[in-house]
């Protein structure tokens, strides 16, 4: 397997990994990115459910370690989702938001995983 086709099985986590990362760098150019933050992650989230369902039936990464099946294309579409949910809810006046953001992202990813 070539690292292309690994990249592109794993897509749906490097886009929040990537997202996560982005929302790190506004928060700390800018004190009062809230609502750009939170922009951010809901374009990241919706681009990783675009690549959860562009992800094949069946396949296995790491020798079988990981496995993508529907049953856990569907789990990880439910964890994007709610994800999303959670920051349209959340306080918009934290003071550290980005932070905030991040480590729910970062979260779903352990999740995903």
């Amino acid at each position: 397997m070539s690292y292309l086709e690994l990249l592109k099985l794993a897509s749906p986590e490097a886009t929040v990994v990537v997202t996560a990362l982005i929302v790190l760098a506004i928060g700390l150019t800018n004190a009062k990115a809230a609502k750009i933050s939170s922009f951010v992650v809901l374009i990241g989230l919706a681009v990783a459910v675009t690549a959860v369902l562009m992800l094949p039936a069946k396949a296995t990464l790491f020798s079988g370690m990981i496995a993508i099946t529907p049953l856990t294309s569907l789990f990880k579409i439910i964890l994007l989702i709610l994800a999303a949910i959670t920051v349209l809810l959340g306080q918009p006046k934290l003071p550290h938001r980005s932070e905030f953001l991040a480590m729910l992202l970062l979260a779903t990813i352990g999740l995903m995983l």
